[in-house]
This record gives C-alpha cells, sequence and structure tokens, in this order.
C-alpha cells in the first residue's frame, strides 16, 4: 500500500513540472500547538520520529508526513472537505528528511541548487542574494496561506525539508 501525501496547489504544481526521474525538494511546516521554544531536532532512527528539544529538556516528537525510504508516495491536493482527496499522481521515492529552521535554508545551505530544487524561480537574481532571499521568503509566506497557516516566515519556524524523486 502506497502512502499519501497532501500537497498544496504550489507544491503539486512543482512536483507536475518536474521531468520523472528529476529530485526536487519540497517544504512542510512543523506546527506545534504550543508556544515550545524548541531549539533542537533530534531524528531517532529506531522510529522515524524527530524529537523535540528545548535545550536539554524534550518537549515533544513530531513525525514526518513521509519517510525516507518510502516509495511509490501518492498525492493529492489540500482539500477542504474531508475524505476528498482526488489522487494527482506519484513520487517514485523519498530521498531524505531533515528539519530545519525555515531560515537555516538560506543562511546554511547558500545554495542556488537547494533553490532551485525548491522549485524558486531564481534565475536571473543569481547575483543578487538579497533578492534571491526576498523571492524565497515570499514562496514560503504563500505556502503557508495556500495552507491556511496564519504565520509567516518571520516567525522562525521549523520544516520538514524533504528530497524526493518524481
Amino acid at each position: 500500500m502506497s502512502k499519501g501525501l497532501e500537497l498544496t496547489q504550489s507544491q503539486v504544481k512543482r512536483v507536475m513540472e518536474a521531468e520523472k526521474g528529476e529530485t526536487i525538494m519540497l517544504m512542510f511546516p512543523i506546527l506545534l500547538p504550543f508556544d515550545d521554544g524548541v531549539n533542537n531536532y533530534e531524528y531517532n532512527e529506531n522510529c522515524g520520529i524527530w524529537n523535540a528539544y528545548k535545550d536539554d529538556e524534550h518537549i515533544t516528537s513530531v513525525i514526518p508526513p513521509i519517510q525516507k525510504g518510502d516509495k511509490d508516495i501518492e498525492f493529492y491536493i489540500k482539500s477542504n472537505i474531508p475524505y476528498n482527496q482526488l489522487i494527482i499522481g506519484k513520487i517514485s521515492e523519498c530521498i531524505d528528511v531533515s528539519v530545519v529552521r525555515v531560515q537555516d535554508i538560506l543562511e546554511l545551505y547558500n545554495s542556488f541548487e537547494v533553490l532551485d530544487k525548491l522549485g524558486m524561480k531564481i534565475i536571473q537574481f543569481k547575483s543578487d542574494w538579497n533578492k534571491t532571499c526576498d523571492i524565497f521568503k515570499k514562496n514560503y509566506n504563500n505556502q503557508l496561506k495556500e495552507q491556511n497557516i496564519n504565520r509567516t516566515y518571520e516567525d522562525n519556524d521549523y520544516v520538514f525539508l524533504m528530497e524526493v524523486r518524481k
């Protein structure tokens, strides 16, 4: 049985534009129901979960929507009608899952390759890193808006950053 993955309209567009066998990246916000002050996530390989810590104290655990190594992942578009998900296509494999602060995608990766895999249309701005950062922030905020999440890039949230092969 294949797993299902709920995507926003822009994520579906990104996956559909990818060539068969192409590696792309998708972001999924990690939303905790409380103001947690989480400052570190560690992966528990035995359980496939990410443990959230505030300093050295375990706060909670989160489970990504798909796991590294999952194959034949059906995806569907987010729907406001329960149990009304229309399967749109398949992703052949999840290559990697990591948890990063959304700001760290720009600060640590500092890579146009990662932004290209996320589907950011930044080719004309490669000489202007500030413009590139602005485009990334706008795209992230739009993704949150698509999911009816009342947060922004400035909220310093963590995301599941997933590398998948179409």
